[in-house]
């Protein structure tokens, strides 16, 4: 699969279906926020693969990809009353043990870790910490300390 970001948009294209006629030909196309998609997770499980989306209106949306024809269907979306409070700049699905969690970065200077629990996510994040001293950018995972 590849996936193209532009502003408000998101294309999904299968890997050798992306130029018709030198115009690109997007397989689907997802418009998953009010404003600007600010961060994109992908994961591959045994059983489906999940796009997870940040944005500028501080939710997040996460979508079950077919990687046969690439659609795309929403499975859950933060509501307003636990989303983060800035720009969600930073997402990354666990590895290993901690593979059925999202890590989401924000402005709002908060890691809010969500758990997907069997074919859902719970209703509120699992952990938040809080305190960074400036806008988070990018939240990384060391592979030195997961094991499959």
């Amino acid at each position: 699969l590849h996936f193209l970001l532009c502003g408000h948009f998101l294309w999904i294209f299968l890997m050798n279906v992306c130029v018709h006629d030198e115009q690109l030909s997007p397989a689907t196309r997802l418009e998953p926020h009010d404003g600007v998609i600010s961060s994109l997770a992908f994961a591959r499980r045994p059983d489906r693969c999940l796009l997870a989306t940040g944005g500028a209106d501080h939710r997040i949306n996460v979508y079950s990809v077919n990687t046969k024809n690439t659609s795309a269907s929403r499975i859950w979306k933060t509501s307003l009353d636990i989303c983060h409070r800035g720009v969600v700049s930073s997402l990354i699905w666990g590895r290993g043990s901690s593979a059925n969690f999202l890590f989401s970065g924000s402005w709002d200077q908060d890691i809010r870790v969500w758990e997907l629990d069997g074919k859902k996510f719970k209703d509120a994040p699992v952990h938040v910490l809080q305190g960074m001293q400036s806008s988070l950018c990018e939240l990384y995972i060391s592979s030195a300390c997961c094991s499959n």
